[in-house]
């Protein structure tokens, strides 16, 4: 099978393109009403167990690139506020499932409805064939990225 080459100049793309967006789009998650202040980690952490299919302590903490003593304290404070709750798996009592309360799963709707309304703002002097263009990417990478 012929499989097109990972360019040098493909890959600096993808490497400065991703940093770039997140910084450009979403940079502005600071304090938040009724949930006091979170730290980006803990933000990326609520998001990952709004997203992942797969909720154990230690798959969350490799996914933020965390050690997993690191990635406990960042549990204990997000179970304190009342955001997680962590219990102990029934077929493995060495592993924890993490999972959003009431409170976390509204914290997390209420960000990503404000993600969409600043990414709405950020767009509006764009053209209607750019957005086009640009959901176009965004699903296509998502499918892809599922395949990898």
């Amino acid at each position: 099978m012929n499989r097109p080459e990972i360019t040098d100049d493909l890959m600096y793309k993808l490497l400065k393109t991703f940093p770039f967006f997140m910084r450009k789009v979403f940079h502005r998650f600071h304090k938040q009403e009724n949930t006091g202040h979170l730290t980006k980690t803990q933000h990326k952490a609520m998001l990952l167990l709004f997203f992942e299919e797969e909720k154990y302590m230690s798959s969350l903490s490799e996914r933020l690139n965390m050690e997993k003593g690191s990635f406990t304290a960042v549990v204990e404070d997000l179970v304190e506020k009342n955001l997680v709750v962590r219990k102990q798996d029934a077929q493995d009592r060495r592993k924890y499932n993490l999972a959003l309360t009431k409170k976390g799963q509204g914290f997390v709707d209420r960000e990503i409805k404000k993600s969409k309304a600043f990414l709405d703002k950020k767009m509006a002097h764009l053209d209607k064939n750019d957005i086009k263009r640009f959901a176009r990417a965004v699903n296509e990478l998502y499918e892809i990225t599922m395949k990898l």
